[in-house]
């Protein structure tokens, strides 16, 4: 499904978040953007869109504009306090294996 450059672009930088998400579907790709369904450390799910300005989450009718990311991780630093925490675990694992 991942056949247009925000298809592949998006299912890459799922990916390399490894076990700092549950997992991710790809739910519509398109030539201007592309959508995942993500479930969180958190256990819920959120729709995440890449298009040509970067990264967001799809906001409710009631919850005003989404806010743009620049890169995943800080969609994700944003919207989960677990992948927070994951993120940084590992860091510190990786500091202390060179150390």
């Amino acid at each position: 499904m991942a056949t247009s450059f925000y298809g592949q672009e998006l299912h890459r930088a799922l990916k390399e978040q490894g076990a700092a998400i549950h997992g991710f579907k790809l739910v519509n790709v398109g030539t201007l953007q592309a959508v995942a369904r993500v479930r969180l450390l958190e256990g819920h799910s959120i729709d995440v869109t890449l298009t040509q300005q970067g990264y967001k989450v799809e906001c409710k009718v009631n919850e005003g504009v989404a806010q743009i990311f620049e890169t995943i991780e800080d969609l994700f630093h944003s919207t989960s306090p677990l992948y927070t925490q994951k993120r940084s675990e590992a860091l510190f694992e990786a500091l202390k294996r060179i150390s």
